[in-house]
């Protein structure tokens, strides 16, 4: 895992679980970097066996939490954990995989060096498999023969050594993928289907409209801590503030819950002005079909918890909201599973055609939107993500089990096996439109066929 470095006491990460009888062997040759060079410091086991900092600060520690989640989505055990009063079992696409972290990214950026670095010493160290969720933000598509840290894609390749790179997230535009490494799988983000958040019911004692609310990230928002029940809802389109970007009158959501529609401005902007009218909780709704998004990234703090809830909930609240409306939000998370939700892309996933080099990208597309998983801790903490450098790691997971399943197959039958049994057809882009191939590439991931 080249990312951010791991959370070494997360239960994804040790080598034995509760729910998994399996035994790891001990590493040929003993741990890797700091485990071996500050064992004190760098606890490893045999599920992981190695961790470097190729920032050379000699520290491996996950404090950015991309790298905990990137490794757990990839090869974290198949552990029972409860996120937020739901119980849930959750597992990497490899969960008997041993793991080697390399540690290229700190708070001011992930200098290419340093990840080119990381590939040749997995490649020393013996991986099998590699997920690199990094990547350029702006084009145009680079040459990977002339990109150092792709041109380390190429040789790792060349001994036997697979990898998964994250598509990017500037879509929805083409030609806003850019890179392009013929040699790895370039994954696109699509949704699964499934939510993590709080039960909100619309009027309970009439039209009795049932959601669920995606928890707002705790960089947005504090969590709610005790049971809204029956509370005013009001919604911000009966003020000509539909979208919540335009302050509210003063006062008026005092005790009450307002809800606005994604678009136009930031989260931390709805939820302020929802704030300062008064409200004791902000709702918003979806302004694309399929899952509600979570809301965060750090555009700053409004202390008062806040959940999105999907576009077809919305719709319905609008349908009703020509009179007074109540809403109940209960505290205790569950999960929620809407099969039209999965399958869809998401708006930021990079797409094709790559207008530089004649390579047709991306691979194929996987699992990238809400995936629950570790994060940098310390300790048993886990949370969502979103992104294509959540759907990599489906991907390089599903690499190492190639291997295992097929130990003396090459990286490019390995890599063709995968892309070549995606499964086309069943894709929709954000807009519910049908995606071409240089959106999806060849489909979404299909395990079942590889």
């Amino acid at each position: 895992i080249i990312d951010t470095g791991i959370n070494m006491s997360h239960p994804s990460f040790q080598q034995t679980t509760p729910l998994d009888p399996y035994v790891y062997p001990a590493p040929a040759g003993g741990f890797k970097g700091l485990c071996k060079t500050d064992p004190a410091g760098h606890v490893c086991n045999n599920k992981l066996i190695g961790v470097w900092d190729m920032l050379n600060n000699n520290n491996g520690h996950d404090q950015l939490d991309h790298g905990s989640h990137t490794a757990g989505t990839a090869a974290g055990n198949r552990i029972e954990i409860v996120y937020n009063g739901a119980t849930v079992v959750i597992s990497g696409m490899a969960p008997n995989a041993q793991v080697l972290s390399y540690k290229v990214c700190g708070s001011s950026g992930c200098p290419t060096s340093a990840s080119t670095a990381a590939v040749n010493q997995a490649i020393i160290d013996g991986a099998d498999a590699l997920n690199f969720s990094i990547g350029p933000t702006s084009g145009p598509a680079r040459s990977p023969w002339q990109d150092s840290t792709e041109a380390a894609f190429l040789e790792a390749f060349k001994v036997g050594v697979s990898t998964a790179t994250s598509a990017g997230n500037s879509g929805p535009g083409a030609s806003t993928i850019y890179k392009t490494p013929p040699w790895a799988a370039v994954v696109g983000n699509t949704g699964h289907g499934r939510i993590f958040g709080y039960p909100v019911t619309i009027n309970p004692a009439s039209d009795n409209l049932g959601s669920v609310a995606l928890y707002a990230s705790d960089d947005l928002s504090p969590a709610l801590t005790q049971d809204l029940t029956n509370k005013d809802l009001v919604w911000g389109g009966s003020s000509n503030n539909k979208l919540g970007c335009d302050p509210w009158a003063a006062g008026a959501l005092t005790g009450k819950v307002g809800i606005v529609q994604r678009g136009d401005c930031s989260f931390k902007d709805k939820l302020q002005n929802m704030f300062d009218a008064g409200a004791v909780f902000g709702l918003v709704y979806n302004n694309q079909p399929g899952a509600p998004i979570i809301m965060g990234t750090n555009t700053g703090f409004v202390n008062m918890p806040a959940g999105m809830i999907s576009l077809e909930d919305g719709l319905a609240m609008e349908a009703v909201a020509g009179a007074p409306m109540k809403v109940t939000i209960l505290k205790n998370g569950v999960s929620g599973t809407k099969p039209e939700w999965g399958d869809i892309m998401a708006d930021h996933s990079s797409r094709g055609p790559v207008t530089t080099f004649e390579i047709l990208q991306p691979d194929l597309v996987a699992p990238g939107t809400n995936v629950l998983a570790p994060y940098g801790g310390p300790g048993n903490v886990s949370d969502l993500m979103s992104g294509t450098s959540m759907a990599g790691p489906h991907v390089a997971g599903s690499m190492a089990t190639m291997r295992s399943l097929f130990p003396t197959w090459s990286p490019a039958a390995i890599r063709s096996a995968i892309i070549m049994t995606a499964k086309a057809g069943v894709t929709r882009d954000h807009d519910m439109s049908d995606p071409t191939p240089f959106i999806e590439g060849n489909g979404r991931i299909d395990m079942s066929k590889a």
